[in-house]
């Protein structure tokens, strides 16, 4: 099961692709969930740990919700 915080992050880029077609970047996730940096880089690895999202690691906007 998903945090709220862990929702509101995959929703938010879900929503960043959909606007744009390409991932956002940590400090964009940040900036629009209003979560720190920290936060959002944690979150993501515990999100792709468990499957939920793709990304490669040095390399930006590589994020992929699966």
């Amino acid at each position: 099961m998903l945090s709220k915080r862990q929702m509101h992050i995959l929703s938010f880029i879900k929503s960043f692709y959909e606007d744009r077609r390409y991932g956002p970047t940590i400090k964009e996730i940040a900036d629009g969930t209003g979560y720190s940096t920290t936060t959002v880089r944690n979150e993501l690895i515990s999100l792709e740990k468990r499957g939920f999202i793709t990304r490669e690691k040095g390399k930006y906007r590589t994020i992929v919700i699966n």
